[in-house]
């Protein structure tokens, strides 16, 4: 198997090489991250293995040095694969690019440190000191992610009798100081895997003078920003998505207060303004401190801000999405409906697969966060722009758990509600594309005779109100299917 090495340097990729990897006869592997191999852009491995219990206690391994010089002409004759294809076998071999031997001991329970391109020794006489700083390690992380976290600290403080934000800033303080405690214990296991590993760690730390023959090079590397990132920051492609610890209680507290919502709108099953949901919390002492947790002055900002993350859709497709987006929205639609008729028994022939989103076929990014390539839904709301009332113009959610049912009955009741107050076609028609969109849904999976209804059908129920309504608007599907919201919408 050839795949990046990057699950050798980092986090994500502990749990493969200490649970499943030990599990595998793995006989070789292949540092081939200096070779230039045509389709694969990032620092790649090669893994050789079978699916069955180790056979032995050494792994043959052929190490890099350092990289192509330059792009070869011809990626067969490059000097980093022709230097592991002519000498991949002879054990002991080196050159100035790859190193092959045979590392002994290598299914070890530690992970640590990578270590890159050096050998790796026996480490029965330091495993205990290893074991016991990587559980040192485990045990600061853990309470990082857990009291020690934003929900942590909202948990303690809600369950505390002291003020709330004196509460926060308790934790804030223990998580600064168990972050340092982890600090210091990952570089003493780096410190210690250096020594193990023969690089000349006490000496550089002792300030004494290093001769030649001292592996420098790879304290160096090692030590470097590409094999040691900073603790926290959002630089790079894993630190970009990370928040600081306010940003955490925040989240946590409003996160609490979402819930709720959520519970509010799957029982009362109809879409409300963001001024009714926030009303719905209360004004309990609970909500009070929860609302402390965060630095709001009140509790409308707070969901208002909440509301205002990724945390919501938008109903209709025409809003979510711009022209490209339709488009592959329209394919993802063909494949639907090509599916529904295979499944009622006809031969359709070979169903297309439909193209994966951009983020710019999003008209909003919070959308593609959340939905991503496959356009899977992973929203706690849907929201509802272009349907507020005249008098209140607080935006409008419903429930994402919704089913479809739950989401055209909800969506019905809120377009009679304009219709009964003289809205203009411009503005019913929205509401009505978003019915429509529901109807092939409605039909799959809701159109059983429901007893609670008299037996009726009720995807073809919405249907005929749909086709109702756009006669009494003069409206055709058509018409539905091209709409497009405004940049600026004229109310009558």
């Amino acid at each position: 198997m050839i795949t990046a090495n990057s699950f050798m340097k980092r986090e994500f990729g502990k749990g493969l090489i200490t649970k499943c990897l030990p599990r595998w006869n793995l006989t070789g592997i292949v540092n081939t991250a200096g070779a230039y191999i045509p389709g694969h852009g990032t620092p790649t491995v090669i893994l050789f293995g079978t699916n069955e219990p180790p056979e032995g206690d050494s792994v043959w391994a052929v190490l890099g040095k350092r990289g192509e010089p330059s792009t070869p002409e011809d990626p067969e004759q490059g000097l980093v694969w022709r230097s592991i294809v002519d000498h991949g076998q002879e054990i002991g071999f080196e050159n100035d690019r790859p190193e092959a031997g045979r590392p002994e001991d290598a299914r070890y329970a530690f992970s640590g440190t990578a270590l890159g391109q050096l050998p790796v020794p026996k480490l029965d006489d330091h495993r205990a000191a290893l074991i016991r700083l990587a559980r040192t390690a485990q045990d600061h992380a853990s309470r990082l992610h857990a009291d020690l976290s934003g929900t942590g600290a909202v948990q303690r403080a809600l369950a505390s009798g002291v003020a709330v934000q004196e509460c926060i800033a308790q934790v804030a303080s223990e998580r600064s100081e168990t972050e340092r405690l982890l600090h210091a214990t990952q570089q003493l296991v780096d410190e210690l895997v250096y020594e193990i590993c023969g690089l000349p760690v006490k000496q550089a730390i002792a300030g004494e003078k290093l001769t030649p023959d001292m592996p420098v090079e790879a304290l160096v590397s090692l030590e470097g920003p590409v094999h040691k990132r900073n603790w926290k920051g959002k630089r790079g492609s894993f630190g970009h998505l990370s928040t600081t610890f306010d940003e955490d209680v925040v989240a946590a507290a409003s996160g609490i207060l979402l819930d709720r919502i959520e519970s509010y709108l799957a029982t009362s099953a109809l879409i409300a303004p963001l001024r009714d949901l926030t009303a719905a919390l209360g004004e309990s002492q609970d909500v009070r401190r929860h609302r402390e947790c965060t630095s709001y002055p009140d509790l409308v900002e707070l969901i208002e801000a909440a509301f205002a993350g990724d945390v919501s859709v938008p109903f209709l497709a025409a809003y979510g999405y711009n022209e490209a987006g339709l488009e592959k929205r329209a394919a993802w639609e063909r494949t639907w409906d090509l599916q529904r008729r295979e499944d009622a028994g006809e031969d359709v022939g070979d169903i297309p697969v439909p193209p994966k989103y951009d983020p710019e076929d999003f008209k909003d990014p919070a959308s593609y966060r959340l939905r991503g390539k496959l356009d899977v839904p992973k929203e706690r709301f849907i929201s509802y722009p272009g349907c507020e009332g005249d008098d209140d113009k607080s935006p409008l959610f419903g429930w994402a758990g919704w089913t479809h049912l739950q989401r055209a009955q909800a969506l019905s009741a809120l377009y009679m509600q304009p219709k009964q107050e003289a809205w203009t076609q411009d503005r019913l028609t929205p509401l009505l594309a978003g019915l429509q969109e529901l109807i092939p849904w409605l039909k799959q999976w809701h159109n059983a005779p429901a007893p609670e209804f008299n037996d009726l059908k009720l995807g073809d129920y919405f249907e005929s109100f749909v086709e109702a309504e756009l006669k009494a608007l003069d409206l055709t599907q058509e018409d539905l299917r091209t709409w497009r919201p405004t940049t600026k919408r004229r109310h009558s």
